[in-house]
């Protein structure tokens, strides 16, 4: 799951492997390493890797299912809307059930 995750993560940013370790002070190979399961960060670059994604270590790690969306750049006013919409979607899929 966290291999998974950091993969989808880095590459939803349209970070590279190199662009990914360079953040972290890591090698590449750190990154290849984790990603493909063979080695876990430590509990210090788990932290790092959170803090860069916005992200906590629960979702990181599978343990929180819920799915974030970084809002950062968003205005009070979007950030509404946005919650509007998945209020409404949620609605909607409570309906048809």
């Amino acid at each position: 799951m966290l291999s998974e995750n950091i993969q989808i993560l880095r590459e939803s940013r349209n970070l590279t492997q190199v662009q990914f370790a360079a953040k972290l002070n890591v090698k590449k190979q750190t990154i290849s390493n984790w990603e493909n399961g063979y080695v876990m960060p430590s509990v210090q670059q788990l932290v790092n890797i959170a803090l860069i994604f916005s992200a906590s270590t629960d979702h990181l790690t599978g343990l929180d299912k819920r799915r974030i969306i970084d809002v950062t750049d968003f205005s009070d006013n979007e950030v509404a809307h946005i919650q509007q919409l998945v209020d409404d979607y949620r609605a909607l899929k409570s309906i048809k059930k």
